[in-house]
């Protein structure tokens, strides 16, 4: 599925293609244009959505919307390893941006290796 973003510029959503179609129907149903936005709310109501949650799970560091984009663009480099396709995804223009996402997911997995190590006396 393709949306507006940032900047004006096209994002690709990735989803599973049963999904698709069931936004697409419900698009046609509510004769909802392609330029419309699908869930009416707006910037500032989905960070009250996600502050609010983060704040009923008691996380204790700060949150934004921007960590969902971030999550899940990690999530999608550690399950397929595809980073260009994940630029495309992201909408970056230059893939010096989306290796930063690369980096990240090294540190992480080399913590969790590292969270595993023990030491026998």
């Amino acid at each position: 599925m393709a949306v507006l973003g940032k900047g004006k510029k096209l994002r690709l959503v990735p989803m599973p293609e049963a999904l698709s179609h069931r936004f697409g129907d419900y698009c046609s149903w509510h004769n909802i244009a392609e330029t419309q936005r699908l869930f009416p709310i707006t910037r500032f109501r989905a960070l009250q959505i996600v502050k609010e949650c983060a704040a009923r799970a008691n996380i204790g560091r700060r949150v934004y919307t921007h960590l969902l984009r971030h999550g899940g663009a990690l999530k999608s480099l550690e399950k397929t390893g595809n980073l260009k396709a994940l630029q495309i995804c992201l909408g970056h223009n230059d893939v010096k941006v989306t290796l930063r996402y690369l980096s990240t997911l090294q540190m992480v997995q080399a913590l969790e290796i590292e969270s595993k190590v023990t030491f026998d006396e």
